[in-house]
């Protein structure tokens, strides 16, 4: 980091907005680049950038010059992409169970189905938050942008073998959560 970027978070630290519009110009078309090869969406990735600066701007005061601003910066949307990447996976799972697991779309008489929607809501949400970053990232490629392992290793930059085990271990965890929500499913007759 060099001096003139440091005097930068420090006035930032002090609610400068020049500073912080100044630090805006210099990083945001980077990190919507590196959001952007991440999730292939335009809209996503602005959010990324917005959310990403928001954060940043209300946290300025603990900010620290000595740190890597662009490496905080990066962390901050790293962790709002993997987040996306869980909720899609989430998507991915509701689709293939085929029910209404929105508690809005439950009956709000039945109490019991009720209850087990919010169970299953529960169980996707822990099983989707344990899959490690790259076997959520290659299992999102895979099924929602049809790639093949080949073309996910090229875009990653990872060996072939490094996606398929990925994959697989990424599968296989998903397919045993859905075997206990299906089995939830029958018991209760859903």
């Amino acid at each position: 980091m060099n001096y003139i970027e440091k005097q930068m978070i420090d006035g930032l630290r002090n609610g400068s907005v020049d500073d912080f519009n100044s630090l805006y110009s210099i990083y945001a078309d980077s990190l919507y680049s590196f959001s952007f090869k991440m999730l292939k969406s335009k809209s996503e990735a602005q959010d990324i950038v917005q959310d990403t600066f928001l954060k940043i701007w209300i946290k300025r005061e603990q900010l620290s010059s000595e740190l890597s601003f662009k490496a905080y910066l990066y962390t901050i949307a790293k962790n709002k992409i993997l987040t996306i990447f869980q909720q899609r996976i989430k998507e991915i799972l509701l689709e293939d169970l085929q029910i209404p697991i929105d508690e809005d779309q439950a009956d709000g008489t039945d109490i019991e189905q009720h209850m087990i929607c919010q169970d299953i809501k529960y169980r996707i949400y822990s099983s989707m938050s344990r899959l490690p970053a790259l076997q959520a990232k290659i299992l999102i490629m895979r099924t929602e942008e049809d790639l093949s392992t080949q073309e996910i290793s090229s875009r990653l930059d990872i060996p072939h073998q490094t996606v398929k085990n990925n994959l697989t271990k990424a599968m296989k965890s998903v397919r045993e959560e859905l075997k206990r929500l299906r089995s939830i499913l029958v018991i209760f007759h859903f």
